[in-house]
């Protein structure tokens, strides 16, 4: 691959960079002085929730407990 194909690759990734995207769809954030920790915005927290309970969910229908 050309040194310009892997630049515009590169480039093309990071508009899809979750970390990038979260903060833009104000579903995460994180402060300066902790910068390895990412807090949820209610939004992001919402949307975490309904993703658990529905792992929970489906660990319950194959007979799996937590």
């Amino acid at each position: 691959m050309p040194y310009g194909e892997y630049l515009n690759r590169l480039a093309e990734a990071k508009k899809y960079d979750h970390r990038i995207v979260g903060v833009k769809q104000e579903l995460i954030y994180h402060h300066e002085w902790s910068p390895g920790s990412w807090f949820f915005l209610p939004h992001g927290a919402r949307i975490y929730n309904k993703l658990m309970d529905f792992i929970r969910d489906q660990y319950r229908d194959r007979g799996y407990q937590e």
